[in-house]
């Protein structure tokens, strides 16, 4: 715990201090600690702080606009004030140099900035104002908050979210549009590390993260010590198209892993599959009955055997035929 003394003399009386926990005020009218080995920790009954301003919060590494706190005199003789601040470290600031000197029933003004460094999450600090003469104290608690700003920035379809501490989906931050950017401010302690975890699309597949985080995986963890900028790549998936000669009720082929996003045959083609790069898929040839499976063509290394397997580096496609009764030995 850091303590500040600020003196006061002729004109000027400034207090810098900076501190570690974060914003919203709040009275705390009890008479511990000191001012200074000399002083009394009585309660100054005769002194009064009056604040308006609610839980403020600023990024990390700036500073906040003042907060202005009122001390008001209500005894019936002029006071000498002397001031002192208690807090972790040096992120607050008071500047009490317009009230060194406090007349009968008058007030005067402080004003509290806030910078914080490090982490997210709430700092406060214990601001004391002592009557010298009276050697009387009266105390006040002021809290603020630091926050970062964690932005996304997602191409193509797919979707980007935050996750729970408990792995759910966390929407403050859901990035499902085209070419979206979302946003969000973090300030809760909770909030210090957090997880990006990315979805694959209906026709594009997620690629890579870059900017803030990297990599493939899936998910990213991010320690939110400072404004965070996140870019979350997609390419199209490698399609796989299969025609059925003749009659496409001699037979049926089935993809094993099924598709990685929604396929629509084209043209001539009886079903397809989109996958990821290097997937390796099996593909079965089931005849109808009264009909025999016959051969693959256009898969390389597959021919007369109802299994085909293949390794999916490119787009491919090719058919598959099956025959009945003599058609079968021609």
């Amino acid at each position: 715990m850091k303590t500040s003394n600020i003196v006061h003399s002729a004109g000027e009386l400034v207090y810098n201090e900076r501190m570690r926990k974060s914003l919203f005020l709040t009275l705390l009218l009890a008479g511990c600690g000191s001012a200074s080995t000399d002083v009394d920790e009585s309660q100054a009954e005769h002194l009064e702080f009056e604040t308006d301003f609610l839980q403020p919060t600023t990024f990390l590494g700036e500073v906040s606009a003042p907060q202005k706190i009122r001390l008001k005199n209500t005894s019936s003789r002029t006071i000498s004030t002397s001031w002192q601040i208690e807090s972790e470290n040096d992120e607050f600031s008071v500047d009490a140099s317009s009230c060194p000197m406090l007349a009968a029933n008058g007030v005067c003004e402080v004003s509290v900035t806030f910078a914080p460094v490090g982490e997210i999450g709430e700092r406060s600090a214990t601001v004391t104002v002592t009557d010298v003469s009276a050697e009387s104290i009266k105390e006040l608690l002021v809290s603020f908050k630091g926050k970062v700003l964690l932005t996304v920035n997602k191409s193509l379809d797919g979707r980007v979210n935050l996750l729970t501490s408990a792995g759910a989906v966390d929407r403050r931050i859901n990035c499902g549009g085209s070419n979206e950017q979302c946003e969000v401010e973090l300030e809760e302690a909770s909030d210090r590390v957090v997880t990006l975890k990315a979805f694959d699309g209906s026709v594009n597949y997620f690629s890579a993260w870059t900017n803030d985080c990297s990599g493939t995986d899936l998910e990213c963890t991010l320690t939110m010590d400072g404004n965070k900028t996140v870019a979350s790549a997609y390419e199209p998936y490698l399609r796989l198209s299969v025609q059925i000669l003749e009659d496409p009720l001699h037979g049926d082929v089935f993809l094993s892993p099924s598709s990685s996003g929604a396929c629509t045959p084209t043209g001539n083609n009886n079903l397809c599959g989109l996958y990821r790069p290097g997937t390796n898929v099996t593909m079965n040839a089931v005849a109808a009955p009264g009909y025999m499976f016959e051969n693959w063509f256009g898969f390389s290394g597959c021919v007369d055997d109802e299994q085909c397997d293949i390794t999916l580096n490119s787009g491919r496609q090719g058919t598959v035929s099956f025959c009945q009764g003599l058609a079968c030995s021609e």
